[in-house]
């Protein structure tokens, strides 16, 4: 049986390579407020809560202010 769990442990760890690879793209970005530190809001604390198969995130004041900028009509982060 443990010859048989090297193949698929590999699989595992090529699809994980994979994924990190991706960038996160969400549809909805909430304000968190300006009184950082802040814990990022869970799900059902999130008002308006976002539409069923939409993806969100959020954002403090500090990260709007100084990381975000607007390209091709989108909100971006740098990559790194």
């Amino acid at each position: 049986m443990v010859e048989k769990a090297g193949p698929w442990i590999d699989y595992l760890s090529r699809c994980q390579y994979l994924l990190q690879q991706g960038l996160f793209v969400a549809d909805i970005l909430y304000f968190e407020g300006e009184n950082a530190p802040v814990d990022a809001p869970v799900l059902a604390a999130l008002d308006p809560a976002p539409p069923p198969g939409h993806d969100w995130d959020s954002a403090d004041a500090v990260a709007i202010l100084t990381r975000m900028s607007i390209q091709n009509g989108r909100i971006v982060l740098p990559m790194a």
